[in-house]
């Protein structure tokens, strides 16, 4: 019998590639595209490694009956972010600079959410080994100490508040979370019927979402325009081809506005400034700005240096969650501490 090719098998799954085999792929291919390799040596080269062979393989495939690269790396498993990023490379004549700055910008994302799951698990685990620990507490030890202690009045008001206290963050906890996974849904269900406007009106709503909002957005405006200018194009086809594209639908609405209201007169330094997910110190590159080379070099420089904002601010949340939890856990055993012990001392106190 005779057993399936790796393409065949690779193209039978038809799942998420893992993060790792992700980042090796982007670097085989752009490490031979910056040693003078076309796309299609560059892929035959990466086949090389037969964990990569497969890909390699679907790759070269797709491109023969003529798919899009963007849409290649979407059907083969990638992540979003990086079908979404080379969208623009029919656009861009620069692959190997666009698959570059692509692995820089996933990298990081894959690196930050990696840290974050390392982080958050322990704290989980304990979190919810102490959920339930407090909800036997609550259903089976403070019941049976309101049994026992019926002739105790101090020891049996105690045994109430505790119980009742229980109750409220058992209450508590529960409709935080059908609350959660309610508005998961709904808003899953109706965003695809909202306009944008609307979805913006909502998101802008969410202070910490709204602020890594406008940082991502303005990196992918500031990084998508100076690969575009670099490739030549004006800004009227720069925004023509922002628009046009609905993998980054933020930006694709933008670029609909920007193009309806420059027709009219208006600067686009000044409606940046309108836009309220886009940083303002982008309004001003363009502002000074009046050469295309230099102002090519200032958003490229200027994406840089929000990727390390981005960077810098998923940091500095992960490393609050710890303690947040911690906090949180400590708390519990307290809580389980006084819920067992202070009704017994009530009741030894008053012998």
């Amino acid at each position: 019998m005779l057993m399936a090719s790796p393409l065949k098998l690779f193209v039978k799954k038809q799942r998420k590639l893992p993060e790792t085999i992700q980042i090796r792929f982007l670097k085989r291919v752009e490490r031979f595209l910056t040693n003078g390799y076309s796309l299609q040596d560059a892929l035959e080269a990466t086949a090389w490694d037969k964990d990569l062979a497969p890909i390699s393989q679907y790759f070269l495939v797709k491109l023969k009956e003529g798919a899009r690269l963007d849409n290649i790396f979407e059907s083969a498993g990638f992540h979003p972010a990086i079908s979404s990023f080379l969208y623009f490379v029919h656009a861009n004549s620069d692959l190997n600079e666009a698959i570059r700055k692509c692995l820089e910008l996933v990298e990081h994302q894959f690196q930050n959410v990696r840290k974050f799951k390392q982080i958050i698990r322990y704290p989980l685990f304990l979190l919810l080994i102490f959920s339930v620990v407090l909800f036997f507490i609550n259903h089976r030890v403070l019941p049976a100490f309101q049994t026992l202690f019926t002739s105790s009045p101090e020891t049996q008001t105690t045994i109430n508040i505790l119980k009742w206290l229980m109750d409220f963050i058992q209450f508590s906890a529960i409709s935080i979370v059908v609350v959660g996974i309610l508005f998961v849904i709904i808003w899953r269900h109706v965003q695809p019927r909202m306009a944008m406007e609307e979805q913006l009106k909502v998101v802008q709503r969410i202070p910490g979402y709204r602020y890594y909002l406008r940082l991502q957005t303005s990196l992918q405006l500031a990084t998508h325009f100076s690969s575009l200018l670099k490739a030549g194009l004006t800004l009227k086809e720069i925004l023509a081809e922002l628009a046009n594209q609905n993998r980054l639908p933020i930006l694709s609405y933008y670029a609909i506005l920007l193009t309806n209201n420059l027709e009219r007169g208006y600067h686009i330094s000044s409606l940046l400034e309108e836009l309220p997910l886009i940083e303002k110190q982008l309004a001003v590159i363009f502002q000074k700005n009046t050469t295309v080379p230099v102002l090519e070099k200032d958003l490229t420089l200027y994406s840089d240096m929000l990727l390390e904002e981005i960077e810098r601010v998923t940091i500095r949340v992960i490393t609050y969650i710890q303690p947040v939890f911690y906090t949180v856990l400590g708390v519990f055993i307290i809580f389980i501490y006084l819920s067992i012990m202070w009704p017994m001392f009530q009741l030894i106190n008053s012998f």
